[in-house]
């Protein structure tokens, strides 16, 4: 589908699951758009809301000068929350007020994928601006980290080691941009990022039922930030975000789903009790 055949979709005044469909499958063909004043609206706004929840393949969206207002921001935070490739999106020049930026700004809380957001010339108070700044800085740094930690992290080691850092920082495989993890990881010294990555997710594969093992016996971890049955779920999406068919791949029978486990599985090669809470 060409660019043209994509504006005329997105100013169509018939707003149904076909067209929807019809932008969702063109906009999995492109890894940037730019759409710069062709005035969507509102209604343009929603169409690519609703194919960001989906997309996997865009990763910069100009949408400067296209008259989108509060509720075309309210539904581009809702596509954000979901969405986890795009790194670059701008809306500058539009009509959006302190009521959309705030809902931006809360959708920034779970995605920690957009690194670059531009909302110049809108109608927006400096200190509600100051929480988009604050929390695209955020996701910068927890790039950073999380590729500082996936370099240095030893795939040898008994999983149980340090485990409430491994839980935190493989919760990022499913909420990061895979080409900019592999763009940091690279950046910190690793030759192959691609392929660490990838031994990463066997890692994480081996380790599934040891991890979720451990964690049905915990009462907390972090003051109750990783709830056991949380962090099952943690794992599962991490494996579905790498394209892993985690229960074509092995007999799936989940240690969270008996009915009890002997203390002893808490006991890590290294014979540390982990119900000390010395982790």
């Amino acid at each position: 589908m060409t660019f043209k055949e994509i504006k005329e979709i997105l100013r169509s005044e018939n707003i149904n699951s076909q067209t929807i469909k019809l932008l969702r499958e063109a906009l999995e063909e492109f890894n940037s758009i730019h759409l710069v004043g062709n005035f969507i609206g509102d209604k343009g706004a929603k169409l690519i809301a609703e194919a960001l929840k989906e997309n996997k393949t865009l990763t910069w969206l100009n949408l400067c000068r296209n008259d989108i207002g509060d509720e075309g921001a309210k539904l581009i935070a809702e596509a954000l929350r979901i969405n986890k490739t795009l790194t670059t999106l701008y809306l500058s020049f539009n009509n959006i007020g302190t009521e959309g930026v705030m809902l931006i700004a809360e959708a920034l809380e779970e995605n920690k994928t957009l690194i670059s957001l531009d909302l110049d010339e809108n109608n927006i108070e400096a200190e509600v601006m100051k929480l988009i700044d604050d929390a695209i800085s955020l996701n910068r740094n927890y790039v950073s980290e999380l590729a500082k930690f996936l370099s240095m992290l030893d795939l040898k080691e008994n999983v149980t080691i340090n485990l409430t850092n491994k839980i935190k920082y493989l919760k990022g495989f499913q909420i990061i941009n895979q080409e900019v993890l592999a763009e940091e990881l690279e950046a910190n010294g690793i030759k192959d990022p691609q392929s660490h990555i990838k031994q990463i997710k066997d890692y994480i594969i081996e380790n599934f039922f040891t991890l979720t093992g451990i964690c049905k016996n915990l009462d907390s971890i972090e003051g109750n930030e990783y709830h056991p049955f949380k962090i099952k779920v943690i794992l599962e999406e991490i494996l579905k975000h790498l394209d892993t068919n985690f229960l074509s791949c092995i007999n799936y029978s989940s240690p969270l789903e008996e009915s009890s486990t002997h203390k002893d599985s808490l006991i890590g090669e290294n014979n540390t009790d982990l119900t000390s809470g010395e982790i």
